[in-house]
């Protein structure tokens, strides 16, 4: 991918106001995540000046990018989404996990065992994190992570941003994988260049993409920071 490019929309996106990242330029302009935009885009550019301040909350799974450890039950609950203030039409928002919520089955959500493979990796389990590798790898279908979320909308297409968690993954575990070209091929495809009416976009990732349409979604900060800082 065009890294450049990519960097180069991230940082288009911040907003100096409010001291965040909107999430998309089309689809949600007016939302921005303390977690887990912001944290994902620090990872991909580096500091951030002038970024916004919160007080600290339940870090969520993302967490785990940046080498920290948790209980497999912070890592594998679904988030729920907090409301940290509204500025005007803009909204401010990050997420916790909800363990309360029942756990994620590993086997049905790529993103989830992931995730969980850093999980187990940060915390010195690196047997563990391989056989988790092993069972993430299972959901790959040729095409894209063919898991619980693509089976529920088709049509809704395969999302990028899986791809790049894959790629994260295998570097930090130090391996191979089956399917790294593959993946290293989805990025290189959906990132936005020449895009007919969406120069707003350009250098950004589209965050789905079906057979035949590499630009089935819209671009936003979580999927193109994360396939920043895949590579």
């Amino acid at each position: 991918m065009n890294r450049a490019a990519a960097i180069a929309f991230l940082q288009r996106q911040f907003n100096l106001t409010i001291g965040l990242f909107q999430e998309a330029p089309n689809a949600a302009p007016n939302r921005f995540w303390f977690f887990n935009d912001l944290y994902d885009a620090e990872l991909a550019i580096g500091y951030v000046p002038g970024r916004a301040q919160y007080p600290r909350l339940p870090p969520p799974r993302v967490c785990v990018l940046g080498g920290q450890a948790f209980y497999n039950a912070t890592v594998l609950v679904p988030n729920h989404t907090i409301t940290l203030s509204t500025v005007g039409s803009n909204q401010v928002l990050t997420e916790a996990p909800n363990l309360t919520a029942q756990s994620y089955d590993v086997s049905q959500y790529a993103d989830i065992a992931l995730y969980n493979v850093l999980n187990e990796f940060n915390k010195g389990n690196y047997t563990p994190a391989q056989n988790l590798l092993t069972q993430a790898e299972a959901m790959w279908d040729g095409t894209g992570w063919h898991d619980a979320p693509y089976n529920a909308d088709p049509a809704g297409g395969y999302q990028t941003y899986k791809c790049a968690l894959y790629l994260i993954a295998l570097r930090i575990l130090g391996v191979q994988g089956r399917f790294r070209a593959a993946n290293q091929l989805v990025i290189d495809s959906v990132q936005i260049t020449n895009r007919s009416g969406f120069a707003n976009q350009e250098g950004g990732v589209s965050t789905a993409y079906v057979p035949g349409n590499w630009w089935a979604g819209d671009v936003n900060i979580e999927t193109s920071a994360l396939c920043v800082f895949s590579r």
